[in-house]
């Protein structure tokens, strides 16, 4: 995935190659010369080289060898910054932006919500500007089996990590909607893995109906969830899917940020119902 950002023409050329460079070498376990790294990235050996010496100098990148049988490898400076990095982000923090926007695109409120033991819990919101406000309180714990934030950190797992997580807790049925077993959990989560977005279809709250998708962290796993909300009254099949094609692309430009840039969910309408 490609977060979007300045114009090509606005971007530094060196830097870009140093970057595809980088991204070059995550594949490369037991390193890689100049000649592969530049039939990797394209660019001539000369200025690959030149690159990969500036890298080196800064700890970005090792290398060990002796001329054209030198290889090279990400540097452990790479380790250091990614920690830093991590450890002045928050979920929230980073979500908030991608909230107001898909609040302005939908016109609905939205929240972001993280797993905690075996509940999920709402971290940020953005209110609509219907003027309706739902009794979504902040801080509060939610079940992962009858919300869409919860469904939608679900579907990230395989079906034996689901059932033994809602072992862990009851499946309390919250309206005559919710989802009564892990055999009818699991069909439904297989949906939600298909079209790329779960729905709560009152299966929370009566007369309520939500639509998640999935934040993914740079491993692939789910760092939390964000979410849409509206009343069923009047909602349209298409409608909901033109609602969860624009959560699911918030969700992946928020994984972007957390450092996923393999997103493993995508859209498909096909799939709906």
């Amino acid at each position: 995935m490609t977060e979007p950002g300045p114009k090509k023409a606005s971007r530094v050329q060196s830097v870009e190659r140093a970057i595809d460079i980088l991204d070059a070498l995550i594949a490369c376990a037991s390193g890689a010369t100049v000649t592969e790294v530049a039939a990797s990235v394209g660019g001539s050996k000369s200025a690959v080289f030149a690159t990969l010496q500036t890298l080196c100098a800064r700890g970005l990148v090792r290398s060990a060898g002796t001329g054209m049988d030198r290889r090279y490898w990400l540097g452990l400076r790479l380790t250091y910054l990614g920690e830093i990095a991590l450890s002045r982000v928050t979920l929230r923090d980073l979500a908030m932006p991608h909230l107001r926007a898909l609040t302005d695109e939908v016109a609905l409120t939205s929240r972001v919500a993280t797993r905690v033991d075996n509940y999920v819990v709402v971290v940020g919101r953005v209110e609509g500007a219907s003027g309706i406000r739902f009794e979504l309180h902040m801080g509060q714990k939610e079940y992962l089996h009858s919300s869409a934030v919860g469904k939608a950190i679900l579907a990230t797992l395989s079906d034996q990590e689901v059932a033994r997580t809602v072992a862990l807790t009851p499946m309390v049925r919250r309206t005559a909607q919710t989802i009564p077993s892990v055999p009818a959990l699991l069909a439904d989560l297989a949906k939600v893995r298909e079209r790329g977005f779960s729905i709560d279809d009152e299966e929370d709250a009566d007369g309520v109906v939500c639509i998640g998708a999935p934040v993914l962290d740079r491993s692939g796993r789910a760092a939390g969830a964000i979410s849409v909300t509206r009343l069923k009254a009047g909602l349209r099949s298409e409608e909901i899917v033109r609602v969860g094609r624009a959560v699911a692309d918030h969700a992946k430009r928020l994984s972007f940020a957390l450092g996923n840039v393999n997103p493993a969910f995508g859209v498909d309408e096909r799939s709906f119902g």
